[in-house]
C-alpha cells in the first residue's frame, strides 16, 4: 500500500520503480515463482491423476526453478548483502539449496518412472 501511496502505481510497475528498471528482472523473476508456487495449491488437489500421467515430476522441477529464482532474486534485490557476513551466508546456502534440489527432482522422475511401469 505504501508503494502506491509513494508513486501512485500498481505493482509490478511500483516495485519497478522502487529498484530501478535494470534490476527489474529480479522483480519479474520473483513474481514468476510467486504465481509458480501458488500454483502448487492448486494442482496438488489433482496430483494422483497428475502422476498417472506422468506430470507431477514437471510440478516438482517447476518449484525447484521457483526456489533457485527466489535464491537469485534475494542475492539481487537483497539490501543485507552489503554485509560480507551475509553475502557468505547466501553463498553457503546457494551451495546447499542446489544439491537438495537435484536430489528432489531427480528423485520426482525416479518414482514417476516407477508409477509408469506398474501401472
Amino acid at each position: 500500500m505504501q508503494r502506491f501511496l509513494d508513486t501512485g502505481l500498481l505493482p509490478p510497475e511500483s516495485y519497478i520503480s522502487y529498484v530501478g528498471s535494470y534490476r527489474a528482472w529480479a522483480v519479474v523473476i520473483a513474481i514468476a515463482a510467486l504465481v509458480t508456487f501458488l500454483l502448487y495449491d492448486v494442482l496438488k488437489h489433482f496430483r494422483s491423476k497428475l502422476i498417472a500421467r506422468g506430470i507431477w515430476p514437471y510440478v516438482g522441477l517447476l518449484q525447484a526453478c521457483a526456489m533457485a529464482a527466489i535464491f537469485i532474486h534475494g542475492l539481487t534485490l537483497g539490501t543485507s548483502m552489503i554485509s560480507d557476513y551475509f553475502m557468505t551466508w547466501w553463498i553457503f546456502l546457494g551451495v546447499l539449496l542446489v544439491p537438495c534440489l537435484v536430489v528432489q527432482v531427480v528423485r520426482d522422475f525416479k518414482v514417476s518412472d516407477r508409477t509408469k511401469t506398474e501401472v
